[in-house]
């Protein structure tokens, strides 16, 4: 029967965005199991609301309506292909960390390649332009800060597979945060490349071979919409004298992170307004976070910190006066 066809491949797409049973347990772990719970709560209300024509988010009718008209008002007024232009114009910035003596000798000149909101499902032209970057960056680490697809919900598919393709080109292991687009049913598959290790409230220990100490990377799940971020379950074990980096989708979580001690926090989220005035400024902010904070380098008392403009985009493929990036810190004592 159609109607009973209809109903099985609708009741397995809603079975492939919860992490499978054999994965639960383990994600439910790391994560901590309210903040696990909770995710899946919100993503599951999150898919039923999407399908809703009206509901009090909109969503539907943002997705099928506005977004389309957007794009033709933008091509009336001659700004689209500006705005393709400046998705493409992809840029590798570096920025300087001064860490002082708290830094370890050997982690002097350290290099963190740091990528944010790839929404690497909106364009299949973004993998290969940012395997090549990769490939021709100099860097000792990666680390990606959220938002890997597009949608809000829907399926997963098609942006483990572009991440999976993507992960061949990274020329270090690269340590991942979940952000407000992404679903925790893309961690197993991701983490079973072997190049992508999710931080889902944990922290892990770098050291390098060629010297002493060695500083903690620390992520936590996303702050911006689900709020499963817990910065004292990620820290917690940590040696009090080392140098800590946290690793979160929204740099909103500041003021916490400066309380626990950390030295960096790397964020995204924010896209730097994606859209903006010339000079920079952003028309429109998605994020509660000071202006100061939600673009490029700041410092919030003791820590340093910074928030990427990412490497793609959200809501329509375009960028203008605001290019995508890959950020590299060098960390200095």
């Amino acid at each position: 029967m159609p109607g009973n066809d209809r109903e099985r491949k609708r009741r397995e797409y809603a079975e492939s965005l919860i992490p499978s049973p054999s994965d639960a347990p383990n994600l439910a772990a790391r994560l901590g199991e309210a903040n696990y719970a909770r995710r899946l709560r919100l993503e599951a209300e999150r898919e039923a609301e999407f399908h809703a024509i009206l509901s009090t988010k909109f969503t539907w009718m943002k997705v099928h309506l506005l977004r389309p008209s957007e794009r033709m008002i933008l091509k009336c007024i001659g700004l689209w292909r500006l705005g393709r232009r400046g998705y493409f114009d992809l840029k590798v910035v570096e920025n300087e960390v001064r860490l002082g003596e708290k830094l370890p000798k050997s982690f002097d000149g350290f290099r963190i390649a740091h990528l944010t909101d790839l929404h690497i499902d909106m364009d299949d032209a973004l993998v290969p332009l940012l395997a090549k970057a990769l490939e021709e960056t100099d860097y000792d680490l990666c680390v990606m800060t959220g938002d890997y697809r597009n949608l809000t919900v829907g399926g997963i598919a098609r942006t483990v597979e572009l991440m999976q393709r993507l992960a061949p080109s990274l020329k270090a292991p690269a340590y991942l945060v979940p952000g407000n687009h992404d679903f925790l049913a893309e961690v197993p598959p991701m983490e079973r490349t072997g190049k992508y290790r999710f931080l889902l409230n944990e922290s892990v220990r770098i050291s390098r071979t060629d010297g002493d100490g060695a500083l903690w990377l620390c992520g936590v799940d996303d702050p911006a919409v689900f709020r499963t971020h817990d910065i004292g379950r990620a820290s917690a074990g940590i040696d009090s004298g080392g140098v800590r980096v946290l690793l979160a989708h929204s740099p909103r979580v500041y003021r916490a992170a400066e309380s626990a001690g950390f030295d960096l926090l790397l964020a995204g989220h924010t896209h730097g307004g994606q859209v903006c005035l010339p000079g920079g400024r952003a028309v429109m902010n998605n994020d509660a976070t000071p202006r100061a904070y939600q673009k490029g380098a700041w410092r919030h008392g003791k820590m340093i910190g910074y928030t990427s403009c990412g490497c793609g985009a959200t809501g329509l493929p375009i960028r203008i006066n605001c290019p995508p990036e890959i950020a590299v810190h060098v960390l200095r004592r």
